[in-house]
């Protein structure tokens, strides 16, 4: 994302997010000069001067090129199969592989899975490719699809490179690694077809299972 400014040089920082954010969060509207002086980000506002330690951009940023290729999908179709799985995912962050959600090319569409190991949640959108190889996989982290989710809407470009992914939409562009390890074989977890069903009214199950 950009915001306008007026600036007397061109220059890139890096600077610890949550503590930048804290520091502007204090500012009420008033106008704000930033300015980088002996390693350290220093921004000034009335009266107010804060100093934030800050690091060479090239050193500590990933690259943030765009990659080639990739797809267009509708923001509000990608959210609303996404967003069902994102909550399995873990927490836990001794097991990467499921602080992931798993996304997969396949004959029927795109399918995305996740599990925290005590539930498990998977869809398929169905007609939709992201131009992978049948069976081609990668494990995106559920805290990037939630960020995605947060600002895509409308058009929503995805590309998939070497063990990065990136989205853009709404002027925003989101380039994440991807987690290197091995996902669950989870369709062992899938209870095998039976021939009870049982039907009952949602919120009736869920007062009952909340009492």
């Amino acid at each position: 994302a950009s915001a306008p400014l007026v600036a007397d040089a061109d220059g890139e920082v890096t600077v610890p997010a949550l503590q930048l954010g804290d520091m502007l969060g204090t500012l009420k509207g008033e106008e704000a000069a930033l300015s980088v002086e002996d390693g350290r980000l220093v921004l000034r506002s009335g009266r107010t001067v804060f100093r934030l330690g800050c690091a060479s951009f090239e050193a500590e940023w990933p690259s943030w090129t765009d990659l080639p290729g990739g797809v267009r999908l509708d923001a509000e179709r990608f959210a609303r199969v996404v967003g069902s799985v994102v909550p399995a995912a873990s927490e836990d962050g001794s097991r990467p592989a499921l602080t992931a959600v798993q996304v997969s090319e396949t004959a029927d569409g795109v399918e995305v899975v996740a599990t925290d190991s005590y539930r498990l949640m998977w869809a398929v959108d169905r007609g939709v490719s992201l131009g992978q190889a049948s069976g081609a996989s990668l494990l995106v982290p559920a805290y990037t699809l939630s960020e995605v989710l947060r600002f895509a809407e409308g058009p929503l470009d995805v590309a998939i490179g070497d063990r990065r992914v990136q989205f853009r939409s709404a002027g925003v562009t989101l380039t994440s690694g991807v987690v290197e390890a091995d996902y669950p074989n989870w369709r062992g977890l899938v209870p095998k077809p039976s021939s009870t069903t049982v039907r009952c009214e949602a919120a009736a199950l869920a007062d009952a299972v909340g009492r």
